[in-house]
């Protein structure tokens, strides 16, 4: 696959192969949540023996603003668009697993797909 990857990819995987001239060790291998994560994502790049962590969260990125842009697409959302933001987040003691809704209005979108929403302190999603 290798002259087809994004840019990001491409990125990583040259700093990869070069690390071992410049630093002297290998890159760490993927984790197999990383690997799980890129097939639930649809990826098939998690079956490479060689997959560094570095180079997997390069893809899960590419991956995960593929689909920002779906999304985003899809909603056609514009500034001023008010929304309802949930968040989902676990409890780091207990795993229990809490959802919110918040009321939000659109201020402005990255070209990254990152939503900000009015208020400040950099509110996002």
């Amino acid at each position: 696959m290798v002259g087809t990857e994004p840019r990001g990819v491409a990125a990583v995987l040259l700093e990869e192969h070069l690390q071992p001239f410049i630093w002297g060790k290998e890159s760490d291998r993927a984790t197999d949540r990383q690997r799980a994560f890129l097939v639930e994502l649809g990826s098939s790049v998690a079956d490479d023996a060689g997959l560094t962590k570095r180079t997997a969260s390069a893809w899960i990125e590419y991956h995960l603003a593929l689909r920002n842009i779906e999304c985003l697409r899809y909603l056609a959302l514009v500034r001023d668009d008010a929304v309802i933001k949930r968040t989902r987040w676990r409890h780091p003691e207990t795993g229990r697993l809490y959802k919110t809704l918040d009321y939000a209005v659109v201020s402005s979108i990255r070209a990254n797909g990152m939503v900000y929403f009015r208020g400040g302190d950099g509110k996002c999603g």
